[in-house]
């Protein structure tokens, strides 16, 4: 279809002259307090529970993507000695990989 052959509106038309009631309504509708309470409760409960899930936004200049499965054991065990150690998962991983490399060449050396 060519531009040409476009109609083209000029106005939208008139405002409207009366507004609905449902205007002047509130939003959120009334709460009995006993339920209020209970969402309230829920929310700290979820809360509770989402902050040990919360991403670490610390900067740490990794920026290789590795990925591997393990067992949901092994990770939530990881996850809890980070957590407890304050550090990154990834930073126990180094270390562990570091002290195996380590005890690697030592046996490499004993054995020869």
């Amino acid at each position: 279809m060519s531009w040409n052959k476009v109609v083209k509106r000029k106005t939208l038309g008139d405002f409207p002259q009366v507004a609905s009631e449902n205007i002047r309504t509130p939003e959120v509708a009334p709460v009995d307090p006993q339920v209020a309470s209970r969402l309230t409760e829920l929310e700290n409960l979820v809360y509770k529970q989402s902050k040990n899930k919360v991403r670490d936004q610390r900067v740490t200049g990794r920026n290789k993507r590795i990925g591997f499965s393990c067992s949901p054991k092994f990770a939530k065990e990881l996850r809890d000695w980070a957590r407890k150690e304050d550090c990154h998962q990834i930073e126990i991983l180094e270390q562990a990989f570091e002290e195996w490399k380590k005890r690697r060449k030592d046996a490499k050396i004993n054995n020869s």
